[in-house]
């Protein structure tokens, strides 16, 4: 979800800051904060959900095989 929220913002604030001249580099700043956010939160999704897989819970009567 925070990447369409960035890739909503980067054109948006783009515009408003080269195009029409009205903002400044804040708004970019902003819009590329969010994305570098929501990178971070898909990286340690990632991190996490390959972790889970080696080390996480088992269930019973299921076995997990690592190669």
């Amino acid at each position: 979800m925070w990447h369409l929220y960035a890739a909503s913002l980067l054109p948006l604030f783009n515009n408003i800051w080269l195009g029409q001249g009205t903002g400044n580099a804040n708004f970019f700043f902003a819009a590329t904060l969010t994305l570098g956010v929501a990178n971070g939160m898909a990286l340690m999704d990632a991190i996490y959900a390959g972790l889970t897989c080696g080390y996480g819970f088992q269930k019973e009567g299921i076995q997990l095989l690592q190669f």
